[in-house]
């Protein structure tokens, strides 16, 4: 049983070998990459040493549309009334329309850049395109704290 980090063409990546069975998994780049790719390896880690999977499979096939309604009561009563209002705006108006189909696990760090592209091509300020990332990143973190998921693909913010 092996869980690593690696970094390779670029980026960092986890390798787990477990049982005889083997995968890769690419995490980010940079130092948020790092770091990223050293916390999923020591929850992974952790996992297997419980007899679980490397990835929870009861927990697999959970879509962005379904996890939105969790995601904003849990911020409710944690954020001010204006990001609440301007976070379900946002999710209603700019991400579940592109992204609600998706599993968590299937959004991946391009996917979450195809998102702020087509926010530019359609002509909104960068900051308009930002608050949109961050309010997907505060999504997927929560899904992180929840176990949905090993690293936040919109962790930071793309800067314009």
């Amino acid at each position: 049983m092996a869980v690593n980090i690696r970094h390779w063409k670029g980026a960092w990546w986890v390798f787990i070998n477990h049982q005889g069975t083997r995968k890769a998994k690419r995490v980010g780049v940079g130092e948020s990459g790092k770091k990223a790719a050293k916390q999923a390896a020591q929850q992974i880690q952790a996992r297997l040493v419980l007899g679980q999977t490397a990835v929870d499979s009861h927990k697999t096939g959970v879509t962005i549309e379904g996890y939105v309604e969790t995601f904003l009561q849990r911020i409710e009563h944690t954020r001010k009334p204006s990001t609440y209002d301007g976070y379900k705006s946002i999710l209603d108006r700019e991400i579940l329309p592109m992204l609600c189909r998706l599993d968590l696990e299937g959004v991946t760090r391009e996917k979450v850049k195809a998102l702020a592209m087509a926010g530019l091509e359609k002509g909104q300020s960068p900051k308009t395109v930002q608050n949109t990332i961050r309010c997907l990143s505060s999504l997927f973190s929560h899904a992180v704290e929840d176990g949905l998921l090993l690293v936040n693909p919109a962790l930071k913010p793309v800067k314009f």
